[in-house]
């Protein structure tokens, strides 16, 4: 029995010896491990840059037949301490609101009413701010009613405006019913205005019916009217029915009509249901019509059949 222990002991000491390591080996390992945890690891150093435009993209826009521009506004935040940034580049603090345009211009406005494009401030006391969608320019209304262009005053008593995205220009009425496009005064007595975006064109009509186009006079007695977004043509319809493309009669006993939007052409339907093109006569017992963006026409006559004008 002693020699089966002894055996049995020869066995255990071997691996028990080759785990025990020498106590002064240890302590030099444990005091370089100390020793690199105290000295930070050195790296090269590399300054961070923000990138020149850190952006976010939409769906491109046709602004002219066949030609598309992509729109690509900035990343705008504004964080948990109301500071706003533009990729990543802070702009100003306080703020409470932003509208960011396709070139990269950042309208924003803070808790005190002041109004800013990227870090320059525009003014005090805004009301409210639209910002171009191409060209980046602020129109904005203070609290007394003063109309501004970015930082250039454009008059007072504003009431309704709007700025055009391609041209930044701002058509704007005031409380006297005077119509203006930046600082040009167009008229008085203004009922209603629409402005074509591509072209900047303003249709209006006073509140005597007399129909403009800016400052020309096309007619008087407007019903109503529409000017298209693309060539900047107006169409309306006077109070005995007659329809006009500026100056030009098309038609009477007009019902309805539509514009083409590439074109310019006009497509419209009478109160007897005679369907027309500008002035030519496409058919008649027309119930329904639908206008595509090239000009084509595709309408129902009363007898359920289809036809494409």
């Amino acid at each position: 029995m002693r020699k089966s222990f002894l055996f049995a002991l020869s066995l255990v000491i071997p691996v028990c010896a080759s785990a025990v390591e020498p106590i002064e080996s240890a302590a030099v390992r444990s005091a370089a491990a100390f020793g690199a945890f105290l000295r930070p690891e050195t790296k090269p150093f590399k300054a961070r840059v923000h990138p020149a435009s850190v952006q976010t993209q939409e769906p491109p826009v046709e602004t002219a037949p066949g030609q598309w521009r992509r729109c690509v506004r900035p990343l705008v935040y504004i964080d948990d301490y109301r500071e706003i940034y533009k990729d990543g580049v802070q702009l100003g603090r306080s703020a409470r609101d932003y509208a960011a345009s396709c070139n990269g211009r950042v309208a924003w406005m803070d808790s005190y009413g002041d109004v800013y494009r990227d870090g320059e401030k525009l003014g005090n006391m805004a009301r409210e701010y639209r910002v171009a969608k191409w060209t980046g320019d602020v129109a904005w209304v203070d609290t007394t009613g003063e109309m501004y262009k970015n930082d250039r005053r454009l008059g007072f008593g504003a009431r309704l405006f709007e700025i055009n995205d391609l041209h930044g220009t701002v058509v704007w009425s005031d409380n006297s019913n005077e119509l203006h496009k930046d600082d040009k005064r167009l008229g008085t007595g203004v009922r209603r205005f629409e402005t074509a975006w591509r072209t900047g064109d303003v249709a209006w009509s006073d509140q005597s019916g007399t129909m403009y186009k800016n400052e020309d006079v096309l007619g008087h007695g407007a019903r109503q009217f529409s000017i298209n977004g693309f060539t900047g043509g107006v169409v309306w319809i006077d109070g005995s029915g007659t329809i006009y493309k500026g100056t030009d009669t098309l038609g009477r006993s007009a019902q309805r009509f539509e514009l083409v939007r590439y074109t310019g052409d006009v497509v419209w339907r009478d109160h007897y249901g005679a369907l027309y093109k500008n002035e030519t006569l496409l058919g008649r017992n027309c119930s329904e019509f639908k206008v595509e963006d090239d000009g084509r026409v595709l309408w129902r006559d009363s007898y359920g059949k289809y036809h494409i004008g």
